[in-house]
């Protein structure tokens, strides 16, 4: 594919760039669905380090196809590494699991950049009341998918080694200046259990950002098969060996769960990791300490804001008999 030198790792791809890097995959969607396209900003551009160049394959007449997502001279690798944590959670949780995470019409390098090319699919809407609407349909749907795909994916992934690993994670939090000294007590507890072997966790993947922004409903799409009611994006912060809890707190947040309802679903995903209820404060630090270790460009205030929230909600849910 044909290249264009950037001055700044700042910049992105404009959509007339874009049409020469991506010329082959374009004929290709082209030939596909029997039209010619062109290609538009998707969204507004963002500039941070992390950030990725997002564009719009429609055709002539505006109807979208797909979306182009770019990496950028500042982390040339980040959408690749992105795909192939999609690819090993999709091959942990099956296809039938895995068929909401979307599948690339393309992927590759080109300029020196990672990308890939996803059928295009329906954002939330932006009109509160409706968005609102769509988010308590999509509860259910969300909940019962991630319940079935973290138990899918503990029984594949070897718990030799996942002692050894939790132990890693919270210690690492265990030293950080934010954490009082209950939760210190906490992490010691579950260091000890570990290390008695009372307690034999299992590992399963971690989405790591479950929100509405991460969710999309599926659309007519030649380039696309309809096999579910949503779609989950972004899998750039994804751990295919990950441990759980913090995917369902932060999905219990965003859905507005009851602390009766989060208690019950904790419930659920704890047996599925080998653990019992009392145990999910500890997966829960655990995914914590792993993502506190990759902040990459995630400042770390907000982090804490987010380890704080789900600290609290977790806790509180737990003391509600179910």
């Amino acid at each position: 594919m044909e290249g264009i030198d950037r001055a700044s790792a700042n910049e992105h791809l404009t959509p007339h760039e874009a049409s020469r890097v991506f010329a082959v995959a374009l004929a290709d969607i082209e030939g596909r669905v029997g039209r010619s396209v062109n290609l538009a900003w998707l969204g507004r551009q963002k500039l941070g380090l992390d950030a990725t160049t997002k564009l719009l394959v429609q055709t002539a007449d505006g109807v979208p196809l797909a979306a182009i997502i770019c990496s950028r001279r500042a982390a040339p690798d980040l959408v690749a590494r992105a795909g192939a944590m999609a690819e090993q959670v999709r091959a942990l949780v099956g296809e039938t699991l895995g068929s909401v995470i979307p599948v690339p019409v393309a992927a590759g390098h080109a300029n020196g950049l990672s990308y890939m090319i996803l059928p295009y699919y329906r954002e939330l809407s932006t009109q509160r009341i409706v968005r609102k609407l769509q988010w308590w349909r999509l509860r259910r749907p969300v909940l019962g998918w991630l319940q079935d795909a973290v138990a899918t994916a503990a029984l594949k992934l070897d718990p030799a080694e996942a002692g050894e690993r939790y132990a890693l994670e919270l210690s690492h939090l265990r030293s950080q200046f934010f954490l009082d000294g209950d939760q210190q007590r906490v992490i010691d507890s579950y260091l000890a259990r570990l290390a008695s072997g009372d307690w034999r966790p299992r590992h399963t993947f971690d989405h790591n950002d479950i929100w509405f922004g991460n969710v999309m409903l599926p659309r007519p799409n030649p380039l696309a098969s309809l096999q579910s009611p949503f779609l989950l994006i972004d899998w750039g912060g994804a751990n295919p060996c990950g441990y759980g809890i913090y995917d369902l707190v932060r999905a219990g947040v965003a859905f507005g769960l009851s602390d009766k309802a989060l208690a019950r679903e904790t419930g659920r995903h704890c047996r599925a990791l080998g653990s019992e209820a009392q145990d999910a404060p500890g997966h829960l630090l655990a995914s914590l300490g792993r993502l506190h270790r990759h902040l990459e460009e995630f400042p770390e205030e907000r982090y804490i804001a987010v380890f704080r929230r789900c600290w609290i909600t977790l806790n509180r849910s737990l003391q509600i008999p179910v």
